[in-house]
C-alpha cells in the first residue's frame, strides 16, 4: 500500500477533497455545514484556499486546508476570534496563514496520514518563511496539538457547526522551542544551529 500526498493542482483534484470533506462531516460525523447536498460536496466560501490530499490509488483519504492570512480582513469576525491584532508586531498578513479541515479516514489513523499531511504542510510553511499558523481545535485534540508545538494564547470559544473549540498558535520559526518539546517539527532544523533560530 502506497499513499500519495501533494497539494490540490486541479479541478477534479478540488472536487475529490469536497467530496472527501462531505462523506466525513457530513455523513460520517452528521455536522450541519452549509453546502452543495446534492452533489455531496462540502466547499470552501470565498476565497480558494491551499488543500492538500493524501490518495491512496484514486481515492482521497485525507486532505487539509490552508489560508493565507493576508486574505483575512482587520475586524472581521475570524479576526476577532483568534484575536489576531495582538500579533500584529510579530506577523502580518502575509506572514501567517490557517490550518482548518485536517481530517483522515478512520481506517487509515494508523498509516500516519495526518501526521504526513502536516509534515507537508510545515515543509511548505518554512519555504514561504511563514512566521505563524493558526488553528482551532477540538478539547480532546488539545494535547496532540501541544506535543507539535502549538500553544493556546485565547479563551475557547463556541461554534455552531463543531461546537467547543480552542484557538492555538504555532511560531514557525522557533526551532528551540520545538526541539525543547520534541516536537515533530524539530526534524527540520538538524542543520540550524541555536544562535540562528528564534528565542523560546
Amino acid at each position: 500500500m502506497e499513499i500519495s500526498y501533494g497539494f490540490v493542482t486541479t479541478d477534479e483534484e478540488r472536487r475529490d477533497v469536497y467530496r472527501f470533506r462531505y462523506e466525513i462531516y457530513i455523513e460520517k460525523m452528521g455536522f450541519n455545514y452549509e453546502c452543495d447536498h446534492e452533489n455531496k460536496l462540502l466547499h470552501d466560501n470565498g476565497a480558494t484556499p491551499i488543500l492538500l490530499f493524501a490518495r491512496l490509488d484514486d481515492k482521497v483519504i485525507g486532505t487539509a486546508t490552508l489560508h493565507l492570512g493576508s486574505e483575512v480582513e482587520a475586524n472581521s469576525e475570524e479576526s476577532i476570534t483568534y484575536g489576531l491584532d495582538r500579533f500584529l508586531s510579530v506577523a502580518d498578513g502575509k506572514d501567517s496563514i490557517f490550518l482548518t479541515r485536517l481530517i483522515t479516514d478512520e481506517e487509515y489513523k494508523k498509516e500516519g496520514v495526518a501526521m504526513a499531511l502536516l509534515n507537508l504542510v510545515f515543509d511548505f510553511l518554512l519555504k514561504k518563511e511563514i512566521k505563524l499558523i493558526f488553528l482551532d481545535c477540538r478539547p480532546h485534540l488539545l494535547n496532540l496539538y501541544k506535543s507539535l508545538g502549538f500553544r493556546t494564547y485565547k479563551e475557547t470559544f463556541n461554534d455552531q457547526y463543531a461546537g467547543i473549540l480552542i484557538p492555538m498558535v504555532l511560531d514557525v520559526q522557533n526551532a528551540n522551542y520545538l526541539k525543547a518539546i520534541k516536537s515533530p517539527f524539530s526534524k527540520f532544523f538538524e542543520d540550524v544551529s541555536p544562535e540562528d533560530s528564534s528565542e523560546s
